[in-house]
């Protein structure tokens, strides 16, 4: 009787096995086969991405909209090109961000990731889920559904997942683009914010958060948020924003600018967990690729027009060598 139950205990046991087996099969993580994270991982080829809206684009409703050339486009992405190797791009619009997907593929950009504006938008979902279907196998694709409308109460997380849902089964299974959404540094206190996705995207802006910080100490405070929020939510992160502006206030320069980006870039552009062997936080991107009057005129804060490592015009800003400096370092 005590042999029968002992093969009764192993049959058991191994089927136990096999079905804890098919369970971790099932869910491995999307990240660990995507190419995006693949790009982001790659240590022979360091990766930059550089948050992208167009020199001659001003979304703007009403009289004070106004569309970019493909011409104008192409120009601005021949100059980031020179630094950067993927773009992260805001919202889907029919006649801009197709241009742009184009061009990209054109100049040899490694990796996009799309944005949506307006999770609600079946418009921006489709456009997007078309644009993944054309592009998927030339570049290196992620998708970042929403920019801070949770904080400024544009849509709610409910949004988001019916979003996701939807992208995700016209995608289907066998295409391992990797699903994320964007809000400030502070928000990801909230839980439900750290569950969705496949990874974080944190806009982590010491400028807002830590305003009497200087350049240098901001840069510390940065990766620090980010590190400790990968480590509590156990996902990966990716900085989608962060930066200092060249203008705006008196103490805000482009030397100043550039004190904070020498010191950004000297330090890890990749950080693993110290409990987690497969998680990570990436510090590759940099906000933004241009300076853009008409979003200080939107928002009432001068600030918000001296982001850019370019001006409007494409002329670099220092910080702009700095990252090309990096960039071209073996």
């Amino acid at each position: 009787m005590k042999r029968e139950w002992g093969l009764m205990l192993l049959v058991f046991l191994s089927l136990s096995l096999v079905r804890i087996d098919m369970v971790e099969a099932k869910q491995v993580p999307t990240h660990t086969k995507s190419k995006f994270f693949s790009y982001l991982l790659d240590t022979k080829r360091i990766p930059a991405l550089i948050d992208y809206s167009p020199t001659d684009f001003d979304p703007r409703h009403g009289k004070k909209f106004h569309l970019p050339s493909p011409e104008s486009i192409e120009k601005d992405l021949r100059k980031i090109r020179q630094v950067f190797d993927g773009l992260i791009v805001y919202s889907y619009h029919p006649d801009v961000t197709p241009v742009v997907l184009e061009k990209a593929k054109k100049l040899q950009f490694r990796a996009v990731v799309l944005g949506i504006w307006d999770a609600r938008s079946s418009m921006e979902v489709q456009g997007v889920i078309q644009l993944i279907n054309q592009y998927v196998d030339h570049m290196a694709l992620a998708l970042c559904l929403g920019n801070e409308g949770l904080y400024f109460h544009r849509y709610t997380i409910n949004d988001l997942d019916m979003a996701q849902k939807t992208i995700e089964a016209s995608l289907g299974s066998d295409q391992l683009v990797p699903i994320t959404t964007s809000e400030p540094w502070s928000s990801y206190r909230n839980v439900s914010l750290q569950d969705f996705g496949d990874f974080l995207a944190p806009n982590i802006h010491p400028v807002w958060e830590k305003p009497a910080l200087p350049a240098k100490d901001a840069v510390f405070w940065t990766r620090n948020q980010a590190i400790s929020l990968m480590e509590q939510s156990q996902k990966p992160v990716l900085v989608k924003e962060t930066g200092f502006p060249h203008a705006g206030q008196r103490h805000f320069t482009p030397l100043v600018q550039k004190q904070f980006w020498d010191m950004y870039v000297r330090e890890d552009r990749l950080v693993y967990s110290q409990t987690a062997p497969k998680v990570w936080v990436s510090f590759a991107t940099s906000f933004e690729a241009f300076s853009l009057p008409w979003k200080a005129e939107q928002s009432g804060e001068p600030i918000e027009a001296a982001w850019g490592l370019m001006s409007k015009d494409r002329i670099p800003f220092p910080a702009f060598y700095t990252w090309q400096q990096v960039q071209s370092s073996p």
